[in-house]
């Protein structure tokens, strides 16, 4: 009796143990919203309490093989909200686990971030608890009944009602911080996504007339050669930013006094791609779309609802050239850039032989791609030309901020090497813009915000170097994307 006793007392302490470390994890997760001991936490204990106890009932090598995929899974998610503070969906990892699989190959720092060496920690003490403590014990169905019928009750009860209704994105994030992931996520898989309404929804704004001018670039004259230049997770801060009397970004600064300059307001982290997306298709509300348009749809059934910008340029006469300095599988854009019809198509896989010795962690450097640029434009030399490039070498974890180091000498942390890192992107601008043909256009704007020790807001400026359109707004993404259709439309009209 005594040696029963203690058995069960081994295996629930461990199971304790084992859930803790998932209210743990979760007040990790929404570190602004839930902590360890709120009722939001109390729930989620429960949940994992009754986890626990149904998982040490099929015995310890079943116990020792979840536990591992379980705080597997902990750390992955932990290693997504460095970034991003809404709950993640299954279909966006469906969608985009070859993304997330290329970051983390390419971004293994993230995994020294003090959350998830803490979690990785736990991880290893409770599974070495579990190797050393735990007993099997008698009659394992009651045991598992136990555990289960609670467990399953809890979960019937919760998503009784929502099988064939619409996924809500708002409802899903509150479910996931209140009760835990898998709460949001059996509520996902019970829900219809609504795919085609999203994508229906892209070309109602896609094919919407574009609004006119706002007041500040009502004067703006067409221009012969148009730039639409996509900034990697750049917050507005990394242009206004000083250290120690040092201008972050000192070229930029030196030619917004004749920009538009628009700090867009605080938005929410967003895949880059849909930025590019909405860009090159005019379409303005994308920010919070869970789906990367470019994934959920082929490009020869969406090109015959819409018409592209690159198609109504190419009518004009438009020379088009495309860069960028990554894969073109990433967020699937190849086969989008290629139905575009640009005359020149640059990604990592063209650039890769042409610039052998420039590579670093996420494909071609972008300063020797912005020499490239200008040597290839240069040599044909064309009357008129839309260029869209996206950069890509200021990606987290910004590693560049190591190699280059104007701003801080030896970076400490992340934040040191993200600015070091737009100080270089301020030197890869200053290469382009000044080198550019004359009666140019430039349409710089930031993907999406990233650093969480930085405020959300993001950067939007219209530049010439043929005409002053010196202001400064506040404005939301929206906005801007509406002011970058006008733009792109009034330049062909």
């Amino acid at each position: 009796m005594q040696n029963k006793d203690w058995t069960i007392k081994n295996n629930i302490f461990l199971i304790l143990i084992s859930a803790f470390e998932l209210v743990l994890a979760h007040s990790m997760f929404f570190s602004d919203k839930v902590s360890v001991l709120s009722l939001n936490g109390a729930v989620v204990f429960i949940q994992a309490f009754l986890f626990y106890g149904l998982i040490t009932s099929l015995g310890k090598k079943t116990t020792l093989i979840i536990h591992f995929l379980v705080n597997i899974l902990l750390i992955l998610l932990l290693v997504y909200h460095r970034v991003f503070d809404e709950p993640i969906y299954l279909g966006v990892v469906k969608q985009q686990y070859k993304e997330g699989l290329a970051y983390l190959w390419r971004s293994f720092s993230v995994f020294f971030n003090r959350n998830i060496l803490t979690i990785s920690l736990y991880f290893v003490f409770s599974e070495l608890l579990i190797w050393k403590f735990y007993q099997d014990t008698e009659k394992k169905l009651t045991k598992i009944l136990i555990f289960a019928v609670p467990l399953i009750i809890f979960y019937g009860q919760s998503f009784r009602d929502f099988n064939h209704q619409r996924f809500d994105k708002g409802y899903f994030n509150t479910a996931v911080e209140i009760f835990g992931y898998p709460q949001g996520w059996i509520y996902e898989f019970v829900t219809n996504y609504g795919e085609q309404e999203q994508i229906d929804k892209v070309i109602k704004m896609s094919n919407e007339e574009a609004l006119p001018l706002p007041k500040e670039l009502s004067g703006l004259k067409k221009h012969k050669h148009i730039y639409v230049v996509q900034m990697e997770s750049m917050h507005y801060e990394a242009f206004a930013k000083e250290v120690n009397g040092k201008k972050v970004m000192p070229f930029l600064q030196s030619i917004s006094k004749d920009a538009a300059v628009y700090k867009l307001f605080k938005r929410i982290p967003n895949p880059s791609a849909n930025s590019d997306f909405a860009v090159m298709h005019g379409v303005h509300h994308i920010s919070d779309y869970y789906y990367v348009i470019y994934q959920i749809v082929s490009p020869k059934d969406l090109y015959q609802k819409i018409n592209p910008w690159a198609w109504k340029y190419k009518q004009q006469g438009y020379y088009l050239d495309f860069y960028h300095g990554f894969i073109g599988g990433f967020y699937n854009r190849r086969p989008f850039i290629e139905a575009q019809n640009f005359d020149e198509i640059y990604f990592y896989e063209e650039l890769k032989d042409k610039l052998p010795n420039y590579g670093d962690e996420w494909g071609v450097a972008d300063f020797e791609l912005s020499n490239f640029i200008i040597q290839n434009q240069q040599q044909r030399k064309q009357e008129k030309s839309l260029t869209l490039y996206i950069t890509v070498t200021p990606h987290d974890p910004f590693a560049v901020g190591k190699r280059y180091h104007q701003i801080y000498q030896n970076p400490q942390n992340l934040l040191e090497r993200y600015f070091n890192a737009y100080n270089y992107m301020d030197g890869v601008l200053q290469n382009i813009i000044s080198q550019a043909p004359q009666d140019s256009l430039f349409i710089i704007y930031s993907d999406h915000p990233v650093v969480k020790e930085l405020s959300s807001e993001t950067f939007f400026m219209v530049y010439s170097n043929s005409q002053n359109l010196s202001s400064q707004k506040n404005i939301s993404f929206d906005n801007a994307m509406q002011i970058i259709k006008s733009i792109l439309s009034e330049q062909i009209q």
